[in-house]
């Protein structure tokens, strides 16, 4: 099973767009996380585009404004999903891989670079994963989290 999570920082772009296609196929992925998407919708025809042919499908969390979006893409070949779930900055799919029959859920996470809403995140999760815990659990995302604020992108306006 492949599965890749990416931070993609705009999802509006062709190029962008086209580099998330080429990633798809050069690794032939069964599960796309993407975070930050900045999209307030994503449609099947977006997903095709994306995943560069029909064998697809997915679950979304719309941004709001410019800020967040979430979207979960599959390879339908290859994972079954049975249920999609989404709540605050989280997006979880729950299946099985076709071909081994294996269950699984997939947690896709973006959370903003707010403290109170990583403790926020970090409680929900914890009690959620909790009721996983004899099953495949994949938490992948951007947690905007650092030990120090010199680890950041960018510290006080300026790129580092």
């Amino acid at each position: 099973m492949k599965i890749i999570s990416w931070n993609i920082r705009g999802l509006g772009s062709f190029e962008k767009r086209r580099e998330v296609c080429n990633l798809v196929r050069e690794k032939k992925l069964f599960i796309l996380c993407v975070q930050e998407t900045k999209l307030s919708v994503i449609d099947m025809n977006l997903c095709k585009s994306i995943w560069g042919g029909d064998l697809v499908d997915f679950s979304f969390q719309p941004s709001v404004g410019a800020l967040g979006g979430i979207v979960t893409m599959w390879d339908t070949r290859e994972v079954e999903v049975w249920s999609s779930m989404s709540c605050e900055h989280v997006l979880a799919i729950s299946g099985c891989f076709v071909k081994t029959g294996d269950l699984f859920t997939v947690f896709n996470v973006y959370v903003p670079c707010d403290s109170v809403w990583q403790q926020v995140l970090w409680n929900n999760l914890s009690s959620r994963l909790h009721i996983f815990s004899d099953k495949n659990v994949c938490l992948c995302g951007d947690f905007n989290a650092v030990r120090c604020l010199n680890e950041r992108r960018s510290v006080g306006g300026v790129a580092r």
